[in-house]
């Protein structure tokens, strides 16, 4: 396995980890009847996400820290926007060092039931595909990070009424690895804890 391959799992399990926790606290979030708003979501995701990455228990991200719409760019004393193609940009969630270019590891792009997306015209699918691909493009994106995920969040899943989601990789400017579709968040009482109380790890959601 390579290396790249090693750290694409090792992220896909904390991603599933997170989104597992949600499904759990906050289910009615992902239900119809509320009809919430992506940001409400992706905010809680990311509340669960930093109880990783934050922990202080992975040395892996020492130094890291998660945000939702972070658009600055630091170097030595400078501080400017974030722009791509000249535009301003606010990435949905990412996991990065604010202070530098050192460690922007992943960036993930959010919808809510991804069925209406697919099934209309596509659009805003594309758009959060391709600002994916140049975010992961060393070429064209200054910040670039190793990692782009796209993240579609279903209410129900194709034969239950469980939630599911669906990601799509990026690296190095292009989709990267198989498309992990429609896997399930099962909601099981958890094995072990991080420091918001919530169980990781294969008690959370489908590993396959």
């Amino acid at each position: 396995m390579s290396e790249t391959e090693h750290l694409r799992l090792k992220l896909r399990g904390d991603i599933l980890a997170a989104l597992g926790m949600l499904a759990r606290r906050d289910r009615a979030l992902l239900k119809g009847a509320l009809d919430v708003c992506e940001r409400s979501v992706v905010h809680r995701f990311a509340h669960y996400l930093t109880s990783i990455v934050e922990s202080g228990n992975d040395p892996f991200y020492d130094g890291m820290n998660v945000d939702c719409e972070y658009n600055r760019l630091k170097e030595g004393k400078a501080i400017d926007a974030k722009r791509l193609g000249g535009e301003l940009v606010y990435p949905d969630v990412i996991i990065h060092d604010r202070d530098g270019r050192t460690k922007n590891f992943c960036v993930l792009e959010f919808k809510k039931d991804g069925r209406e997306i697919w099934a209309g015209s596509g659009k805003l699918v594309k758009v959060d595909e391709e600002k994916l691909m140049k975010f992961t493009n060393p070429e064209l994106c200054s910040f670039y990070y190793d990692f782009g995920v796209y993240v579609v969040l279903n209410r129900k899943g194709p034969n239950s009424d469980s939630p599911y989601v669906s990601m799509t990789w990026f690296h190095k400017g292009k989709r990267f690895a198989p498309n992990d579709e429609c896997v399930p968040l099962i909601l099981k009482v958890p094995t072990h804890k991080t420091d918001s109380g919530e169980g990781r790890g294969q008690s959370v959601a489908a590993n396959g």
